[in-house]
């Protein structure tokens, strides 16, 4: 059942079965299948946004003082006039508009079912020794469905539904792959060469439908079925509802080749070659071309090194090479023309949305480019140069493992900024090139004791990502507003070169103004006028103190900065495995350090009876009283909470992320069939040491690919446990 509301509200349930198989016929043929199938039963609740869509939002920002029941029981409706009592008397909203968000929660009940199946079947033949020739055929199909039930209800004069009514949601669709390879192995004296050639094929397809209809004769969940719904009136959107389409179909086709080479078995070369073909490019950009280089040395095999007590193997490299990146929805490149709720008025007009046909006397349909069109639009490259090694040592218990790294990702796929001028929304543009560049490290230790076997594994990596062109010698891309409270200025920049990629911008900040003698202060480097200042002339102790960053004298647009990063310094886990006599224990742990969040539960657009979180009563109510929150003020000056420093937080953390307990009982049974009959139960998400005060540090929201790390209200991450049973014939 989910952390919040009932198990109606939020549950999720999730059935697996998986069946591997493998069979050789005659020495030369194999044959062989894979196949998943899971069943999901859920409820979920919505976040990520700062409206009322979003109850975990709304739940942070809704004041203490309204009650959840009237004095009937029934959740209290907030609505002024609406005759509510509460302890007896009519209830007067504190604040007319809000609403209680568990009761909403509950009234807009919904489930949803998914079944999905993942598959393979495969057949290989070597006719000679070290030539194979290899065909797969893979299928992804899934089928899923949901249904809702809203009744009539007002919990304020805003969240309110007159009518009632019942949804339902039926979406279908495949991917299917075809590939085929042949390779051959051979070795020539102490030469040993293979090589590999294929293809890839794969296609999607899919269908969605959804229909809502109103006045049911029971309103209730057991019977909101859209057979017995009544409303006759198609018209009404409000009322009746439906749509049917299909998904954006995608195919893809790739060509690939490879070949490996190793002498002695010191010195190792692979070579690799790809053509992908996609669907989602206009037809003089749908192919890209990535191939890629490594090379190796394994010095341990050297007669002319000698040898180092304790180290048992090392291993140099390096490599080169492109992979090509085309996430984007189909038809990107294209003008998209829009025909829904597009209808224009000719003579007497009908309602929008109506059934009855349409002539010279009434609406008629039409339709307009929603985007603009883009078709250079090509395959985002990801460049990547690696050097490091691999090495054993003392008996090969240590294991270790370094990398250095330097990535590019090259015309980066990204929504263009346009002007509303424009008419349309942005098309996706090749928008510039990103760089990540950093290092990698990996220790192991792998020992037993009598008969307990044990391994450690601890691994980091340090990363530095930052913005290095943007297309057409634009300096940056703005990010959208709206985004950490009603209203709000763009809290981050998709892009700026030599900055990273969806940095925070805002205003920095230099604590709070702690008295009269600090204001008079502060007023004086603003050219001793109070209007400079972001507060204007209602600037007093216990605002904030914001930094004239280009010291013109003033605090305006002009000083916002970057204010943090979404992206960590540094990422690390660790494991600890034993095993013994069949007993076998894991626990993982992995997390984050030198990122920031951007935090706001709280709507600062101008109406200050929404609630606070607990850091409000750590505010400034005196001479220093607080160095880290302003003074509280009445919901018209608000100019103390524009996006700045004070909404970023310390996003690091580690979690104990897995905790496992198996028993693998075929050491029992000793059954020749039966290789593995493993018992386990588990523990996800166990806990988080961390200095953050949300719900999980462990966030990437974000309006666009750009953008992570902003915490509006997030439905919390589950303690999850499980049992489970593995088997191996």
């Amino acid at each position: 059942d989910g952390i919040i509301g009932t198990h109606e509200a939020s549950s999720y349930r999730r059935y697996t079965f998986r069946s591997n198989s493998e069979r050789k016929l005659k020495d030369i043929v194999t044959i062989g299948q894979h196949l998943t199938f899971s069943y999901v039963n859920s409820a979920g609740v919505g976040d990520g946004g700062i409206y009322a869509s979003s109850p975990v939002r709304t739940a942070l920002s809704t004041s203490p003082f309204l009650p959840m029941y009237d004095d009937n029981g029934a959740y209290l409706n907030n609505t002024n006039g609406a005759g509510s009592m509460y302890n007896g008397n009519v209830w007067v909203p504190w604040v007319e508009g809000e609403h209680n968000p568990y009761a909403e929660l509950l009234m807009r009940r919904s489930l949803n079912q998914t079944s999905k199946l993942i598959g393979d079947v495969y057949l290989q033949v070597e006719p000679i020794k070290g030539l194979k020739i290899k065909t797969l055929f893979g299928l992804d199909l899934y089928s899923g469905g949901s249904r809702s039930f809203v009744p009539v209800y007002q919990l304020s004069k805003y969240t309110y539904n007159n009518d009632d009514y019942a949804e339902q949601r039926l979406n279908k669709g495949y991917t299917w792959s075809w590939d085929n390879t042949v390779s051959y192995n051979f070795e020539i004296g102490d030469h040993a060469v293979g090589v590999l050639g294929g293809m890839s094929m794969r296609e999607f397809q899919g269908e969605d439908m959804w229909i809502k209809n109103s006045q049911l004769v029971i309103p209730d969940w057991e019977h909101a079925w859209i057979d017995n719904a009544l409303n006759t009136d198609y018209a009404n959107p409000t009322l009746t509802d439906f749509s049917g389409k299909p998904s954006d179909e995608s195919m893809m086709m790739s060509y690939f080749g490879r070949i490996n080479y190793d002498y002695k078995e010191t010195y190792l070369l692979n070579a690799t070659f790809r053509a992908d073909g996609s669907s989602r490019f206009a037809k003089n950009n749908r192919w890209g071309y990535f191939p890629s280089i490594s090379v190796g040395w394994i010095a341990t095999n050297e007669d002319f090194i000698p040898e180092i007590a304790g180290l048992d193997f090392l291993k140099l490299r390096a490599s080169w090479g492109q992979v090509g990146n085309q996430n984007i929805d189909a038809y990107q490149y294209m003008a998209l023309i829009k025909t829904n709720n597009t209808l224009y008025p000719f003579g007497e007009v009908t309602p929008e949305g109506s059934l009855t046909p349409v002539g010279a006397t009434g609406n008629s349909n039409g339709a307009f480019a929603s985007q603009l069109a883009n078709l250079n639009l090509k395959w985002e490259t990801s460049e990547q140069v690696d050097l490091g090694f691999d090495a054993f040592l003392l008996n090969t218990r240590l294991s270790v493992n370094f990398d250095f790294y330097n990535k590019i990702n090259r015309d980066w796929l990204v929504k263009a900024p346009v002007l509303a001028t424009a008419g349309a929304d942005a098309p996706y543009i090749n928008g510039g090139n990103v760089r990540n560049r950093g290092v990698e490290l990996a220790l192991g230790w792998n020992d037993h004791v009598g008969k307990l076997n044990y391994h450690i594994s601890v691994n980091g990596s340090y990363n530095k990502n930052v913005v290095t062109e943007i297309a057409d010698g634009v300096d940056y891309i703005s990010g959208v507003t709206n985004m950490l409270y009603n209203n709000s200025a763009a809290a981050y920049r998709q892009a700026e070169i030599g900055f990273p990629i969806g940095y925070f911008w805002g205003y920095e900040t230099d604590g709070i103004l702690q008295n009269p003698a600090e204001v008079n202060e502060y007023v004086a480097l603003l050219k001793n006028d109070k209007n400079n200042s972001l507060q204007g002339t209602g600037l007093a102790a216990g605002d904030v103190r914001f930094v004239d960053k280009n010291k013109d004298g003033k605090i305006d647009e002009k000083d916002k900065t970057m204010i943090g990063s979404p992206h960590p310094d540094f990422t690390f886990g660790f494991s600890l495995g034993l095993d013994w006599k069949g007993l076998d224990f894991l626990l993982a742990a992995n997390g984050v350090a030198g990122n920031e969040l951007l935090q706001s539960y709280h709507n600062y657009s101008g109406d200050n009876h929404t609630n606070y979180t607990s850091e409000i009563l750590d505010r400034w109510h005196g001479d220093g009283t607080s160095n880290t929150t302003p003074r509280v003020t009445d919901g018209k000056f608000m100019a103390n909470y524009l996006v700045s420093d004070l909404f970023v937080k310390n996003g690091s953390f580690l979690r104990i992320s897995n905790v496992q307990l198996g028993y693998d009982f075929a050491t029992l049974i000793k059954s020749k069939a039966i290789s593995q009959l493993r018992w386990y139960v588990a523990v996800n998400n166990l806990y988080t040491f961390t200095s953050y005060s949300g719900y999980d540090p462990e966030i990437g929201f974000g309006v666009d690919s750009s953008t992570s790390g902003i915490d509006v209200g997030f439905y919390p991450r589950p303690r999850t446990y499980m049992t489970g049973v593995n088997i191996k014939f």
